[in-house]
Parts: C-alpha cells; sequence; structure tokens
C-alpha cells in the first residue's frame, strides 16, 4: 500500500483516514501497520500499532532489517489467527514486494524465490523488483531452510572492478566517462570520482573498463557505478550531472571463502533502465579476497539462534483452502484469495477497495 496521505494531496495516495476506518471495521484490535517508508507519520492514527522500517529507496533493505521486519511479522500473525498484517510503502511497489516474497520464503510457504516472486507477480503486476531484491529474498530463504546457510562476518576485500563491453553513455554514444561508488549500506565509503576535467572517457573500441578499488567491506554492499556529463558551455558555465549506469548489491555473509571472482551478467545488475546503451553480453566482474579473520558484530543479528522449526505457513491464511490457492496461482494453475491483509497481496476485498 502507498504512503497514507494525510492532508489533501495530488497523486495515488490513499488518505489515512480512509484506512483507519476500513482497518478499525475489519480488524479492530487485530492488525499492526509496517511502514517501510523513510518518511515518519502519527502511529496514534492506528492506535500506536505502527512498526517504523526506515527502509532506504532504490535499493534492498539491510538483511538485519528484512530479517527482523520478517520475524516480527511472524511473531504477530501466530498470536491470534484474527492478527493481520499492513504493509505501506513510499509508492506501494518495490520495498512492500520484496517483504511479501520475503514473508512467504520465511514461513516456508515456499522455499526459493521464484514462486514467491510468482505469486506477487499475478496479485499485483509491476512490483518493480530488482535483480538485488530477489538476491535478498533468496538469502532469506537459505537462512530458514531444512539446514539454515547463515551470514559469515568475515569481511571483503573488492580489489577492483571490471567492466565489458564498454556501454554507450555519451551523447555521441561512442562510450562514457564513468566512475564507481562503494557504499556499505547508505553510507559511501569509496569513490573514483574526479573534477569533470579529471575523468577520463573510456570508447567502445577499448573493449572494457578496469577500475582498482582495495574497498574492504563487510555486511551490506552496493557498488554503483555512473557516467559523468557535462552540460555544453565554459567552463565556468558547465553543470555536471551523473547518469547511473548500474547497481550491484550483496550481503559479504554469503560470499564463500576462497571466492576471488564475482561475475555479474546484465540481468542481475540492478538500474539498466536503458536497454539500448548497454551491448551484448554486457557484465561485470569484481575481483575479491574474503578475509580470514571475523569482525565483530556492532549489533547482535535477529537470525542468530532463531528457532527456524517454528516457522509455518499457516499462520499466512485463514484455512488450508486458501494456502492451496496461492500455491496454485504461484505454479499459474489457479486463482484464489488471501486472508493476510496487505494492499499489494492481500483479501480482494481490501485489494479492490485501495488498489489505485
Amino acid at each position: 500500500m502507498t504512503y497514507p496521505a494525510e492532508s489533501v494531496q495530488i497523486g495515488y495516495q490513499n488518505h489515512v483516514e480512509d484506512i483507519r476506518s476500513f482497518l478499525d471495521s475489519r480488524h479492530a484490535d487485530h492488525y499492526t501497520v509496517f511502514n517501510l517508508s523513510q518518511r515518519n507519520y502519527r502511529g496514534a492514527k492506528f492506535s500506536n500499532r505502527v512498526s517504523e522500517c526506515n527502509w532506504p529507496s532504490r535499493q534492498a533493505p539491510s538483511l538485519h532489517n528484512l530479517f527482523a521486519v520478517c520475524k516480527n511479522m511472524h511473531n504477530w500473525l501466530k498470536q491470534n489467527p484474527k492478527n493481520v498484517c499492513v504493509i505501506t510503502c513510499s509508492d506501494g511497489r518495490a520495498p512492500s514486494g520484496v517483504l511479501v516474497c520475503a514473508m512467504f520464503c520465511f514461513c516456508h510457504l515456499f522455499n526459493n524465490p521464484v514462486p514467491a516472486m510468482q505469486l506477487l507477480s499475478a496479485k499485483r503486476p509491476g512490483s518493480g523488483l530488482w535483480p538485488s531484491h530477489r538476491r535478498y529474498i533468496g538469502y532469506v530463504c537459505s537462512m530458514v531452510s531444512e539446514k539454515p546457510s547463515l551470514p559469515h562476518s568475515k569481511p571483503l576485500m573488492i580489489k577492483g572492478l571490471t567492466i565489458s563491453p564498454v556501454p554507450c553513455f555519451n551523447k555521441q554514444r561512442s562510450g562514457c566517462r564513468p566512475f564507481c561508488d562503494v557504499l556499505i549500506g547508505e553510507t559511501k565509503i569509496f569513490s573514483t570520482a574526479q573534477e569533470y576535467e579529471r575523468m577520463r572517457e573510456h570508447r567502445i573500441q577499448e573493449g572494457k573498463i578496469a577500475f582498482p578499488l582495495g574497498a574492504s567491506v563487510q555486511g551490506d554492499v552496493i557498488v554503483s557505478v555512473y557516467h559523468m556529463r557535462s552540460t555544453i558551455g565554459g567552463r565556468l558555465q558547465a553543470k555536471v550531472s551523473n547518469t547511473q549506469i548500474f547497481q550491484i548489491q550483496f550481503h559479504t555473509g554469503f560470499i564463500a571463502p576462497g571466492t576471488t571472482v564475482l561475475k555479474f551478467s546484465k540481468p542481475e545488475l540492478d538500474a539498466c533502465d536503458s536497454p539500448e546503451k548497454y551491448p551484448q553480453l554486457f557484465h561485470v566482474i569484481l575481483d575479491v579476497e574474503v578475509e580470514g579473520v571475523d569482525k565483530q558484530k556492532d549489533l547482535t543479528p535477529p537470525w542468530e539462534q532463531f528457532p527456524c522449526k517454528d516457522l509455518n505457513p499457516n499462520v499466512l491464511f485463514s484455512c488450508h483452502q486458501e494456502n492451496q490457492d496461492a500455491l496454485a496461482i504461484a505454479g499459474n494453475v489457479g486463482m484464489g484469495s488471501l486472508h493476510w491483509v496487505l494492499n499489494c497481496l492481500c483479501s480482494f476485498e481490501l485489494h479492490t477497495f485501495f488498489y489505485q
């Protein structure tokens, strides 16, 4: 569901009073709101049953936050069969979608991201999930599997990055003037960006672009490459702007010790919004080294000593038939209605009432 509007606003937002009235009439004292947006709203609007998750835009949530929210939702749902969860985010699309799919896997409805995303797509087309979202849903699947695979705490050294072939982002469609940012979470820790005059332009004929990096990272990592462009004009009048070429997000805890190369094909890259700018077989290679010593954790992760055996998909549905209907939708066999109250994947009545 989109972020609730508290005043008259132009757009597709639902008004908070309408949402509260609907929830109070159908699920009084049995709903909790999970706000994924970075905009907080007054919890009193929903009887102080609001969990502020503060997820960043244009990237997957941190693994710590994603797992913690799934854990909290599961705890709420299992307390009472009447309990429901309501998810809100800035646009009702990708953040809500990644949480819904992760929750399906967390509760053992599915053991891999594909059917979870198929079910989401059937009920809410155009969710806008990126490859990194799917990657993080996969992490959750592996962490709650019969033999859980939990992330290690060893730092990762990103030695360098190679892009091949050279993408066409300049006005002449002959190459690009790229730079690379490395972030841990939302914090930039490394960048190759310089003043425009000092930035090198790479041509298609070169075949590839190589960046030496030498960035030590641990946890949720984003590697983002941009094309730097300047408007026509004198040196004082020209303005510099950046166009994102691609973005990669992953968690270092799932990179196996001994790994030296991470290769990403174009379908595995985020933010590739202009297909005509990428040559065939476009790919990115990270030269890496997993360090040998674990880094001390700042926070106790929510998955530590978590009892996966207590997870059950029944908390997502009001009856066995709804469970079967959901599985049929994921397998493209049939249609059904879900009891779980979500605008992006919810009972048909609520979906119809709020769908924009």
